[in-house]
């Protein structure tokens, strides 16, 4: 049974999707995207005459997989001046774009932020994830005895997944789950597991940031990538003694919570958080769909 409900005039489901880490967990079938793996399988996504139509899970799922639950709107009043001007000039670009997100997979959307690293995401990690979740069931990490990841493939992010699977194991049954996706338990528990992620052998601070935004939704937090860094030095945000978010100082310092990191004020993460604030996220997914995907059709 189908169930809809308004979407803002120009939002797209595709475009969203597709710039989304929680794309490979769909497929295209007709009009309609449907989930592959995890909470909710088989629950189905379509847009009919400006509404989001939803089959196979309730409404705040249909909200947040689709994006729906994030109006960038309804954030740009809050800005200063100067970054009003940029967003909306943004807005007049974005297509539709909003941030999806899964907060009920968040094994496996860690695992494809990892496989996403320094590769082309449509071209290698979707198939890599569609490959995996087929002989792995990553959320509940019941990895087959003698699992040879090769067979999925031969990259160097494949073989260090074989070493950071049990690690991503203990650092999930330590933190517990999340059972309610409110935002102040999905900011708690991010706040709980951020160190121990970063921790990780092979994980930075990239990564992390893009486990809150695209799996949490906190979108005061963006992953740092080379489009993100192109539009932040483009549009004058950084200057040009800018610096990378840095996993020693992003375990020690909170950047968001005013401590002292001594990166801070040439740092691009920083820099973006001080001119969106809570539209960060959102900048950083329209920045990766202007500079990559825009003339490129779902």
């Amino acid at each position: 049974m189908w169930r809809c409900f308004d979407a803002w005039s120009n939002y797209n489901l595709a475009n969203t999707l597709r710039v989304s880490y929680t794309y490979p967990l769909f497929k295209k079938v007709g009009n309609a995207f449907v989930k592959i793996y995890g909470f909710n399988k088989g629950l189905k996504l379509k847009e009919v005459n400006g509404k989001l139509c939803f089959s196979g899970c309730c409404e705040i799922t249909a909200s947040m997989l689709s994006g729906l639950w994030f109006n960038p709107y309804d954030y740009v009043k809050y800005l200063s001046r100067s970054s009003k001007g940029l967003a909306y000039e943004l807005l007049d670009k974005f297509d539709g774009v909003s941030v999806s997100i899964d907060p009920w997979d968040l094994k496996t959307m860690f695992v494809i932020m990892f496989l996403s690293r320094n590769t082309d995401f449509h071209k290698r990690t979707v198939p890599w994830v569609k490959a995996l979740i087929n002989i792995v069931d990553i959320e509940h990490m019941e990895v087959p005895e003698g699992l040879d990841l090769k067979a999925v493939g031969s990259s160097y992010q494949i073989l260090q997944l074989n070493e950071v699977l049990p690690l991503l194991n203990e650092v999930f049954r330590k933190s517990g789950k999340l059972n309610n996706v409110g935002l102040t338990y999905r900011r708690t528990f991010f706040n709980a597991i951020k160190e121990d992620l970063l921790k990780i052998k092979f994980v930075g601070p990239k990564t992390v940031y893009a486990f809150a935004l695209y799996a949490l939704g906190l979108t005061t937090y963006a992953p740092v990538d080379r489009h993100f860094a192109d539009f932040l030095i483009r549009n004058s945000i950084a200057d040009e003694d800018f610096t990378y978010p840095n996993k020693k100082y992003c375990l020690k310092y909170n950047c968001l919570m005013n401590s002292p990191c001594p990166l801070r004020k040439h740092c691009l993460f920083f820099k973006a958080y001080e001119k969106f604030n809570v539209l960060t996220g959102w900048v950083q997914v329209v920045a990766y769909y202007i500079g990559k995907l825009k003339r490129i059709r779902t």
